[in-house]
C-alpha cells in the first residue's frame, strides 16, 4: 500500500512536472510568437517611416528649390529697380545741370546787356520791362 502510494505520489510529481514543463514551453512559444509578431510591426512601421521621411525630404529639397527661385527673382527685381533709379536719377541731375547752365549764361548775357545799357545812357530796368510786354502781345 505504502508502495503504490508512492508510486501513484511519483506519478503525480511526474506528471506535474511535465505539466509545468508543458506550460513553460507554451509560455515560451508565445513569448516568442508575440516578440515575432512586435518585431514584424516594427520592422513595417521602419519602413513606413522612412518612406516618409523620403518624401518629406523631396519636399523640403523642392521648397529650398522653389524658395531660392523666389529669391533670385526677388533680388533681381531689386538690382532692376535700382538701375532704374540710378538712370532716372542720373537723367534728371543732367536736365537739371544743363537748365542751370542755360539760366547762368542767360543772367550772364543780361548782366552784360544791362551794363552795356547803362553805358549808353539807357534804363535797363525799362528795356527790359518794355521786351517783357511786347514778347506777352505777341503770345
Amino acid at each position: 500500500l505504502e508502495v503504490k502510494r508512492a508510486q501513484k505520489k511519483i506519478s503525480e510529481m511526474f506528471k506535474a512536472d511535465e505539466e509545468d514543463q508543458k506550460a513553460k514551453a507554451d509560455a515560451a512559444a508565445e513569448k516568442r510568437r508575440l516578440q515575432d509578431e512586435a518585431d514584424k510591426h516594427q520592422a513595417q512601421g521602419k519602413k513606413r517611416l522612412a518612406a516618409a521621411q523620403k518624401v518629406m525630404k523631396e519636399r523640403d529639397e523642392e521648397l529650398r528649390v522653389i524658395e531660392q527661385e523666389q529669391f533670385d527673382a526677388q533680388a533681381k527685381r531689386l538690382l532692376q529697380l535700382k538701375k532704374s533709379v540710378v538712370k532716372i536719377s542720373n537723367a534728371v541731375h543732367a536736365q537739371n545741370e544743363r537748365r542751370r547752365k542755360k539760366q547762368q549764361a542767360l543772367e550772364m548775357a543780361q548782366e552784360q546787356e544791362k551794363k552795356d545799357l547803362l553805358s549808353q545812357g539807357f534804363n535797363p530796368y525799362e528795356v527790359f520791362r518794355r521786351r517783357e510786354l511786347e514778347e506777352k502781345q505777341e503770345q
